[in-house]
């Protein structure tokens, strides 16, 4: 607000930093022990994937003494970023805040986040990254600003940077945004997760409503579906693909009716053409009634499909098909 506060603020920062890129960051020694339990992080992210909370809180409880210092607060307040110690260290600090924008990020986000780890590379400062991201910004003025270059700018910061960098997953790491964040794809030498973290393509729910979009306007259908969605996102560690989550949303339903609404039968056709076997056996009436019985019908598989997984689907009751296969 005055030239004095601005000094303070500028005196604060120096604090941080070494005298120059050659030299390391000053360590201060502090009364904080680095051992020091803090039982209330137990509950500080909410079980409810869709319950906003404040990363500055978290960041606050981890940091020496509380004493954090961000950088452009009011700028892209979807990402934190600013200086912190840990046993005296300083530390670069980035982190996604859920309670602007749910923590997507964006083409100004983006931008911040990539300078600011530049910043910390060219002063040998660490980066700890507290990443609770669902997703890139959608929408046509993101895309137009050009979101796949600026984000790009945030994966090649952190992929680029020699700095010791330590990862921490609250809770959603999804898409092509967990892995800039800096992922372990990305070199991160040390990545950690909550106990209800979920690292995936993207959230169960928005698996399964692509998957059974055609059964979008058919209650009854997308019922089983979302038992188990709400089963997935409830669990205490959620460390699989949504894949896996799809696949066994789609055992929830009969085959034969699911193959009868959505064509499924010519798509398993196909398969079985292009794989060498009998289309007949997997597809036709009879193998359908045998599975029914809980006989594992199908074809004994050969080439490219492996008997092990013709086994499991025998063993399961189940007609051996691709989705099968990719279960298994």
């Amino acid at each position: 607000e005055n030239d004095v506060e601005a000094l303070l603020m500028l005196r604060r920062f120096f604090n941080y930093l070494p005298l120059s890129n050659r030299e390391k960051a000053p360590c201060r020694p502090s009364g904080d022990p680095g051992t020091r339990l803090d039982y209330s992080l137990d509950t500080l992210v909410p079980e409810n994937a869709n319950k906003p909370y404040d990363i500055k809180e978290l960041i606050l409880k981890v940091v020496d003494d509380g004493d954090f210092f961000e950088l452009q607060p009011d700028y892209a307040r979807n990402i934190v970023t600013g200086f912190g110690r840990m046993e005296g260290q300083t530390v670069g600090i980035v982190a996604n805040q859920p309670l602007v924008l749910a923590g997507c990020l964006d083409i100004k986000s983006s931008i911040k986040a990539a300078r600011f780890v530049r910043f910390c590379d060219a002063f040998n400062i660490p980066v700890v990254t507290f990443v609770d991201v669902p997703g890139f910004m959608p929408g046509t003025s993101q895309e137009y600003g050009g979101i796949i270059k600026h984000g790009a700018k945030l994966l090649y910061a952190y992929a680029e940077a020699t700095v010791p960098k330590i990862t921490v997953i609250t809770r959603k790491a999804y898409g092509g945004a967990y892995d800039v964040m800096a992922s372990k794809h990305l070199r991160g030498d040390v990545n950690f997760a909550w106990p209800n973290a979920e690292i995936a393509v993207m959230g169960a729910k928005g698996a399964v409503e692509i998957i059974f979009r055609e059964d979008k306007g058919d209650p009854e259908k997308l019922a089983p579906a979302a038992a188990v969605s709400s089963t997935t996102s409830s669990s205490r560690t959620r460390r699989g693909s949504a894949s896996a989550a799809a696949c066994r949303c789609s055992r929830t339903r009969s085959w034969r009716t699911r193959g009868a609404s959505t064509g499924t039968f010519r798509c398993e056709r196909a398969f079985y053409k292009s794989a060498g076997l009998d289309a007949r056996h997997g597809s036709g009436p009879g193998c359908r009634t045998r599975a029914a019985k809980g006989v594992g019908a199908g074809p004994r598989p050969h080439g490219a499909v492996r008997e092990t997984e013709w086994r499991l689907g025998a063993s399961n009751g189940r007609a051996f098909h691709p989705r099968n296969a990719a279960a298994a």
